[in-house]
């Protein structure tokens, strides 16, 4: 018989000093006096490590001496531990104690997996176990001594008080990790529910588990045993379940490999065994899986954690799984999933979706997804793609997050939209057109285009890169056009069918072949009162939207497909022989100058023979002879250079008074139209101007320099009597004429001009210019009149004397560009030009001598008119007479005391 009690000295034999003064100090002399707080507080004091404590322990417990009471080895551990109501223990699972590997695993192997099963048994029937050696032996007996130690110190369910009932959640409650406080808190309910427990279900969706004393009622035992419930770490129990699964690695590889595939044979050659054994070791594994994965209480089943812990997610996969417990183990989990029962409960595994599907009140049938998605459209908005979903979800009973799941798997999200073709261009423009362009879009436009882009990103989620002609492509197609160049949504134009009735019945009266829609609307317009046509655009645009059979061109339709506008105007202007632009405007209603110009181009049968008339070509009276004489004429007057229609039309009406005779051909507008129908192949002509080659941008200027080829100076009376013979236009007075041949000829003098390259000017003599106009500029206030400059003896020497003409056109050769104004007061014989600081950039001739004559009175008032008139003689700013603007326009007057004003 052993002794009833064991010394804690005598189990140590002074091997562990510290700890013998540890028990001495807290009056601990028996092993059975020890408990698991012993063991902390001993490590906490003396720094121990955590191996350390298991090998005292080990020291302690060992053997079954301390197996005490007064029973002998075949009692049951329940008596030994003296339990008087195993009920409370009997549903517990092996799993949920700290038992080692080892021993958890010889205990499920055994048949007691949970710690009812267990108590019954007494220490002979655990020495017999096969495996479970002295080490596992003392590992469950100390397991199961702390195991009770720790429950004798919980409270009785059964509280005196609700303060007391408070003061024991609030201890359960601080002791969750925060981890699981951040958790919702309502898929936990459920969970704990589902075992048969009643916690209340009364519980906002939102609610975290930090929450839970806010929930707190006179229910405080379930509420006491919830939270205890809650404590612990899922992570621990399913390696616990995978230990307790494998008996080795290899076991975990060969399930590994079967589930990528490979037969049982490939598998076999891979680890050396047959492939009966590669069998055999799959088939043990899922079966040590399925026994272990529900060893638990219901409750605690592992797959309705991963559902609470992941937030009460309907569907969870792998990924899921692996953001809750770690990789490796959530990836084990996975392999056995295809392969478990899952009958009876309220979840199942989704081989199509590789996931675990919870529905947590009953398991929801599998839906034909396939057959539901071709009822579906094939476009959603993503407001429409949700509330569809909740119209299934309440019509089939379906868990919302598997549905959105599976649909996931036909419909892609791209911005606003769910889809499961792909969105056209097309789609894409036709939505944004009609939601963000509801009062119309403008073609051709920057503003619009850039908004347009701007939506296709907000809506669509892309980067669209259209370009601005393939979205107004886009655009034209989709719209109706309501004004000029902008279009609206098909979908809101609405127009009566009488009304759509009354156009084609005007056009099919009309006698007219070819109609411009400005004329049918300005014809219709009174009918089209409290209608959406309000111009000729949308006029347009209803004819091209209710598909009235003609043939639509830009700006008219045409009933007959061989006629088209320019055939209209050239039968017109056949009919009626010459014919004014009035005349046109009148028969074709809307015709502006700008539609006529561009039919003239487009029928060369038609004579532009100025005053703003036209006339066909079929009324001319021309002969065989006018064409090879006039030909040859113009070819001979045309060699050197070209020839003005005022010029043209004097030499042909000397050399041909016939031609001129039969065709009516008095005006050189019309001559000029005439030749230009008959030769328009053989020269060029661009009027006022006719050339034997093409000259681009032929001008009276151009022409002018080429009659002065070959001449270094003129004279400017013998370049107006050049001008006027060769019958240029004459370009205002004569000043204009002599500026309109700069650069290439200067005025050098008061009746000169010279050609620029003989002068020998260098940018040397320009910087000399420019510099001696500032110096003088800065000295006389920021201006200078070009009459007054004095310091030419400081310019370099030219080949002709300086002059005010040579000094401003040489100036103007600078690269600085030196302001000046044109002073028109001074006299013709000397040059008109005032430089200018940029203080007086911006300034008028006028403005300006009234800024500098204010600034001259504030310093030195002036006395009276004869004053202020040889100051500005003095300085160059006028000639022999006074400016009239001055006293016309009230700049200068003189007050009642005598003084002169100047305003």
């Amino acid at each position: 018989m052993m002794s009833s009690r064991v010394e804690i000295k005598d189990k140590l034999q002074n091997s562990y000093k510290n700890f013998l003064q540890y028990c001495s100090e807290t009056r601990k002399n028996f092993v059975d006096e020890l408990s698991a707080e012993d063991f902390i507080a001993y490590r906490t004091e003396y720094s121990v490590s955590k191996e350390e404590i298991e090998q005292l322990k080990s020291f302690i417990y060992s053997s079954e001496e301390s197996f005490s009471g007064d029973s002998n080895s075949g009692d049951s551990l329940r008596n030994y531990f003296k339990i008087k109501n195993v009920q409370p223990y009997r549903n517990i699972s092996v799993a949920d104690l700290n038992f080692s590997v080892r021993s958890l695993n010889v205990l499920v192997a055994n048949n007691c997996s949970t710690l009812g099963k267990l108590l019954s048994h007494s220490l002979k029937d655990l020495k017999k176990m096969k495996k479970l050696g002295s080490s596992s032996l003392d590992n469950i007996l100390d397991t199961l001594r702390n195991f009770f130690e720790s429950e004798k110190s919980k409270p009785n369910e059964v509280f005196q008080s609700p303060e007391e009932a408070k003061k024991f959640f609030d201890a359960a409650f601080l002791k969750l990790p925060e981890s699981i406080k951040k958790l919702k808190l309502l898929p936990f309910v459920k969970v704990y529910n589902i075992a048969g427990n009643s916690l209340h279900k009364n519980i906002s969706e939102d609610a975290l588990v930090e929450d839970l004393p806010k929930y707190l009622d006179d229910n405080f035992a379930e509420m006491n045993n919830f939270v205890n419930w809650l404590n612990f770490d899922l992570n621990f129990v399913v390696e616990k379940i995978i230990a307790m699964t494998f008996r080795n690695e290899r076991e975990l590889m060969i399930l590994f490999e079967r589930n990528t595939g490979k037969s049982l044979l490939e598998v076999g050659h891979q680890f050396g065994l047959t492939r009966e054994r590669v069998r055999q070791i799959e088939l043990r594994s899922i079966r040590r899986f399925e026994q272990n994965k529900f060893s638990f209480s219901k409750s605690n089943n592992i797959f309705l954690f991963l559902y609470a812990f992941s937030g009460g997610k309907g569907i969870l996969t792998l990924s899921d799984a692996e953001k809750i417990i770690d990789s490796s183990n959530a990836k084990i989990l996975w392999l056995f999933l295809p392969k478990l029962n899952f009958e009876g409960q309220t979840f199942y595994y989704d081989d199509k979706e590789d996931a675990i599907l919870f529905a947590t009140e009953k398991k929801q049938d599998n839906l034909d997804v396939d057959k539901l998605v071709l009822s579906l459209p094939e476009i959603m908005e993503e407001e429409v793609f949700k509330s569809t979903v909740q119209k299934l979800v309440r019509e089939k009973k379906y868990s919302e997050e598997v549905l959105n799941l599976k649909l996931s798997k036909f419909y892609k999200q791209s911005g606003k939209f769910f889809h499961r073709v792909r969105i056209t261009v097309l789609f894409k423009v036709d939505y944004i057109f009609k939601h963000k362009f509801q009062t119309g879009y403008k073609v051709a436009d920057e503003t619009d285009y850039r908004k347009a882009l701007l939506y296709l990103q907000e809506i669509f989620d892309e980067q669209a890169n259209y370009s601005q002609r393939s979205l107004d492509a886009n655009i034209s197609i989709l719209g109706v056009l309501c004004g000029r160049g902008k279009y609206i949504h098909r979908d809101f134009v609405h127009i009566p069918q009488e009304i759509v009735k009354l156009i084609q019945d005007f056009i099919e009266r009309s006698d007219k072949n070819v109609l411009l829609f400005k004329e049918i609307f300005e014809s219709l317009k009174d009918k089209f009162v409290g209608t959406q046509i309000t111009n000729q655009y949308i006029l347009q645009g209803v004819i091209k939207l209710y598909k009235l059979p003609y043939t639509m061109r830009r700006d008219y339709i045409t009933k007959n497909n061989e006629i088209n506008l320019a055939a209209e105007f050239n039968n017109f202007i056949e009919m009626n022989g010459e014919v004014s632009a009035q005349e046109i405007k009148k028969h074709f209603v809307s015709f502006n100058d700008a539609n006529i110009a561009l039919l003239l181009n487009q029928c060369p049968e038609i004579i532009n023979v100025g005053g703003r008339k036209y006339l066909h070509s079929s009324r001319l009276n021309l002969q065989e002879k006018d064409f090879a004489e006039i030909e040859k004429f113009l070819a001979q007057i045309l060699a050197n250079v070209p020839i003005s229609s005022r010029r043209l039309f004097e030499v042909i009406s000397d050399k041909f008074p016939d031609f001129i005779h039969r065709n009516q051909s008095y005006s050189h507008e019309k001559n000029f139209g005439i030749l230009r129908y008959m030769f328009r192949d053989k020269f060029y002509f661009s009027r006022p101007f006719v050339s034997a080659e093409k000259i681009e941008n032929v001008s009276n200027r151009k022409v002018l320099l080429m009659y002065l080829e070959g001449m270094d100076s003129v004279n400017i009376v013998d370049l107006l009597s050049i001008n006027d013979e060769h019958g240029l236009h004459r370009i205002g007075i004569y000043a204009n004429l002599v500026e309109s041949v700069y650069p290439e000829f200067i005025r050098v003098d008061e009746s000169s001009l010279r050609r620029t390259k003989t002068l020998g000017i260098t940018n040397e003599i320009i910087s000399a210019v420019i510099n001696e106009i500032k110096s003088e500029m800065e000295r006389n206030g920021g201006w200078l009149s070009a009459k007054k400059f004095s310091a030419y003896e400081r310019l370099p020497q030219l080949e002709i004397s300086w002059n005010s003409f040579l000094l401003e056109n040489i100036a103007s050769f600078s690269n600085e560009k030196i302001s000046v104004l044109k002073n028109y007061f001074l006299e013709t014989t000397v040059s008109s030009a005032v430089f200018v600081s940029e203080k007086f950039a911006e300034y008028s001739i006028t403005s300006f001598i009234l800024k500098v004559l204010a600034e001259e009175h504030s310093k030195k008032p002036f006395k009276n008119v004869k004053g202020v008139f040889n100051w500005m003689k003095t300085h160059g700013l006028c000639s022999k007479t006074f400016p009239k603007f001055l006293k016309n326009e009230n700049h200068i007057i003189t007050d009642e005391y005598g003084k002169i004003v100047l305003k």
